[in-house]
């Protein structure tokens, strides 16, 4: 059985000159492949892996969409219980595992927020915190980030959320950390299932309260 990863690109953790990376690298457990190697690694759900220089390629378990994440950014198992993560390397891959609680400790403070631009005909800005959607499958990662969106650029009737423009998936993705085609399929599939409304120009949440459930879940 494939183990189920989350993950979170366009990240950029390193983008500061603090030396973070130095400090991941010193205390992390590091693995190194050569360009197109087969990645078999132990993914570990108490830790977190860090992809320090090259560029790896994994199955996003949603939709079997391939993600390539880059120096930076960030990836872990969501199971219960140990597996056998095979992946792909590009560019001589180099990854940290961390444990969980270290990561946080050491990076407390220093994630930052993932921005974007949301709106195709209106633009709107958002930025996400990232400590918000580290640890969380892109269901309910989505899910969240389109919560914060109504309450951040959007508006409120009771229980029923409004957005006066249609935000890009390629935004939504940006600011969720997830692929591009994951959030267009996953669009797709809460509009199915009568999560959201999608208008030409808006974006409708009809239950803000059903939409949070899915959120914790």
């Amino acid at each position: 059985m494939r183990p189920k990863l989350w993950y979170i690109r366009n990240l950029q953790l390193f983008r500061s000159t603090d030396g973070l990376d130095a400090r991941l690298r010193d205390i992390g457990r590091v693995e190194r492949w050569g360009h197109r190697a087969e990645v078999s690694m132990r993914a570990d759900p108490a830790e977190v892996q860090i992809v320090l220089s090259g560029v790896v390629e994994l199955t996003d378990g949603t939709f079997d969409a391939r993600v390539r994440l880059s120096a930076g950014d960030l990836f872990g198992e969501l199971g219960s219980s140990e597996q056998i993560c095979r992946l792909h390397a590009y560019d001589d891959l180099v990854i940290a595992s961390i444990d969980r609680t270290v990561f946080d400790t050491e990076t407390s403070g220093r994630l930052g927020e993932l921005r974007a631009s949301l709106g195709v005909v209106r633009r709107r800005s958002l930025a996400m915190p990232v400590t918000s959607l580290l640890y969380s499958p892109p269901r309910l990662r989505l899910a969240n980030t389109l919560l914060h969106v109504v309450d951040t650029v959007g508006h409120r009737n009771g229980e029923r959320g409004h957005l006066d423009f249609r935000p890009s998936a390629r935004g939504l993705a940006r600011v969720s950390g997830l692929a591009d085609s994951t959030v267009r399929e996953l669009l797709d599939s809460f509009a199915q299932d009568d999560l959201i409304t999608l208008g030409r120009n808006e974006l409708v949440v009809p239950s803000l309260e059903t939409m949070r459930l899915l959120g914790t879940t």
